[in-house]
C-alpha cells in the first residue's frame, strides 16, 4: 500500500507522433481524427486513473482543414454520441487530472516508527515519514507542471488552421465515453 501511493513522474508526449485511425466524417471539409487513452499509452497511469474517476477524457486530436479558408479553432463545434460536447479548458483539464500532492502528507503517520535493535531504540520514522512526504510532494508538483506544460503546448484554444493544414492538439472532454468525435464549423 505504501509504495502504490507514491507520486509518479509525468511522461510528456507529442500528439503528432500518435497513430490515428481513419475515421468517417460528417463534413469532408473538416476531418477530425482522434485517439483516446493517450495517457495510458504514454505510460501516465496515475493521470489515466483520474480520467475514470472524474469522467474526463484527454483526447489527442488531428484536425485537418480541407477548405480554402483559414479556420479559427473557436469556430469549431464538437459532437460525440449524438450530443454537442465542449472542450474543457487547459486549466480545468489539469485541475481534474493532476496528482494531489497533499495526499502524500499521510507519510507523516510513519513519524512514530521506531526500530528496535537489541536494547537500542532508533526513531527511524522521524526521517522516514517527513522524507517520504516531501519527496512525493516534490515529485507530484514537478509532474503536474510537466503535465500542464504538455497541455499548454498542444492546447486547442486560440489556434488557426490554414487551408490544407493539420493541427495536433490535446483536449479534455467530459463524458465522451470513447464515442467517435466529430467537428463542424459554426456558421
Amino acid at each position: 500500500m505504501l509504495f502504490s501511493s507514491c507520486a509518479a513522474t509525468y511522461q510528456s508526449f507529442t500528439p503528432k507522433k500518435i497513430s490515428y485511425p481513419e475515421v468517417q466524417t460528417i463534413d469532408p471539409s473538416l476531418v477530425v481524427q482522434y485517439k483516446y487513452d493517450v495517457l495510458t499509452q504514454s505510460n501516465n497511469k496515475k493521470y489515466a486513473k483520474k480520467e475514470t474517476k472524474f469522467r474526463t477524457n484527454l483526447v489527442a486530436l488531428k484536425i485537418t482543414n480541407n477548405t480554402d479558408s483559414i479556420i479559427n479553432t473557436s469556430q469549431l463545434q464538437f459532437t460525440s454520441g449524438g450530443k454537442f460536447i465542449n472542450p474543457l479548458t487547459t486549466k480545468l483539464t489539469k485541475k481534474r487530472l493532476k496528482q494531489k500532492g497533499a495526499y502524500h502528507l499521510f507519510y507523516l503517520l510513519l513519524s512514530p516508527l521506531q526500530l528496535y535493535a537489541g536494547t537500542s531504540v532508533i526513531p527511524i520514522g522521524l526521517g522516514l515519514g517527513p522524507g517520504l512526504a516531501l519527496l512525493n510532494i516534490g515529485i507530484a508538483a514537478g509532474s503536474n507542471k510537466s503535465f500542464e506544460n504538455n497541455l499548454k503546448q498542444f492546447e486547442l484554444e486560440g489556434k488557426t488552421i490554414s487551408p490544407k493544414e493539420s493541427i495536433y492538439v490535446l483536449v479534455g472532454f467530459s463524458n465522451s465515453k470513447g464515442d467517435p468525435i466529430y467537428a463542424k464549423i459554426k456558421r
